[in-house]
């Protein structure tokens, strides 16, 4: 038996506000991909995609003023993100079709397509499903490739035998899939991710793009199964082959960025390259390349470490006293005025204050002076 869309209240209400809009202008429209695919899970999401055969401006226009939203262009392939929505996160675009004229390439996108050829170009049975708007019943579902029977049996499948040769990310995102939703990825998956690894494609994709699949990965609620999957495919060796060596920590409730540090101190002596491999912002490697100088020297710092610093290492060294954290209790100044010179003697003193303090001996500047009075004289 198939399952019904389950679409809660509030979507509910969104939806006809938009199918008044789309049957008064004409305008054939559909909500696409995985909202569908979790209301007929029974699943709540605030992500909505819609897609619309022709123009989106206009419904663009009229959805952000519904959510009080400010519609951005989001990228050249008539895609439109709506941001600062309270309660929806929601992406327009043009139905389109794709063709990838190399292995791992980017796609040339012709739009507008009908409605089918926007799901033929989709990663997934279980997210190519398209829900008509423009009507009161929210009842005309588009399933060309029996997303729904995979959705009740529980299982992740791919559209064609050419889809990891087109786009090999969709492995990474099968693996995700499949742990996200606790379903089991088909026997043609498994069997056609090993013959893409075999022919080179995943190799071809940018790091650019592998960092983005494994960031997504790291964001899921538990990516321990994912990846587990991904290292028996020998998909995490594209990552970091180092990685394949580890046992993931339990991480419950933690985000991307946290995870990713507790990956990279596990990785001791590699961490610089692994971090260095990856996509992130100047801010989040700085970040943790600073828990990084600390776990390294034990030793307290000598600056207020960022809240993701101090987060990775109370993470990595579970035990560590509060204070261990905090920036030293004494400066140069104080070591000046008991009669030491800057330079070298200086900066192994306060070198010996910070690791004393990281093992919770010093826990304030006057227990830091008087260490130092006793050890100078």
């Amino acid at each position: 038996m198939k399952p019904n869309l389950k679409i809660p209240p509030k979507a509910r209400k969104l939806l006809s506000e938009l199918s008044k809009e789309a049957k008064k202008r004409g305008s054939p429209f559909y909500l696409v991909g995985g909202a569908v695919r979790d209301f007929a899970l029974g699943r709540l999401t605030r992500d909505l995609d819609f897609s619309v055969e022709g123009d989106p401006t206009p419904l663009v226009d009229f959805c952000a003023k519904l959510i009080k939203a400010k519609p951005v262009p989001f990228d050249s392939f008539g895609t439109w993100r709506l941001i600062g929505g309270k309660d929806w996160d929601i992406d327009f675009a043009t139905t389109r079709k794709e063709e990838y004229p190399s292995p791992a390439s980017l796609p040339v996108v012709s739009k507008p397509a009908p409605i089918l050829e926007d799901l033929k170009r989709r990663d997934f049975t279980i997210n190519a499903m398209a829900l008509r708007l423009g009507n009161a019943g929210f009842s005309d579902l588009i399933d060309p490739f029996c997303g729904l029977d995979d959705i009740v049996s529980g299982k992740v499948q791919i559209l064609h035998a050419e889809s990891f040769r087109d786009d090999p990310t969709r492995v990474f995102r099968a693996a995700r899939y499949a742990g996200r939703l606790h379903f089991q990825c088909s026997q043609e998956i498994v069997r056609l991710s090993y013959e893409a690894l075999k022919a080179g494609y995943p190799q071809k994709l940018s790091r650019h793009r592998l960092s983005a699949e494994f960031l997504k990965i790291l964001s899921e609620k538990n990516p321990n199964p994912i990846l587990n999957q991904l290292r028996d495919w020998d998909y995490l060796d594209l990552i970091d082959p180092r990685l394949s060596n580890l046992s993931w920590p339990h991480w419950e409730g933690l985000g991307e960025y946290e995870r990713l540090g507790v990956l990279a101190l596990s990785l001791k002596e590699n961490a610089e390259k692994f971090l260095a491999s990856l996509s992130l912002s100047r801010e989040i490697s700085s970040d943790i390349l600073a828990s990084l100088k600390i776990a390294r020297e034990k030793a307290s710092p000598r600056e207020e470490l960022p809240e993701l610093s101090r987060k990775i290492l109370k993470l990595v060294f579970p035990e560590i006293l509060p204070s261990a954290l905090l920036p030293l209790k004494i400066s140069g100044k104080d070591l000046e005025a008991l009669g030491i010179s800057p330079g070298p003697a200086m900066g192994e003193w306060l070198k010996k204050i910070a690791r004393l303090q990281w093992r919770g001996k010093i826990k304030s500047k006057p227990e830091a002076l008087r260490w130092l009075k006793q050890s100078i004289h």
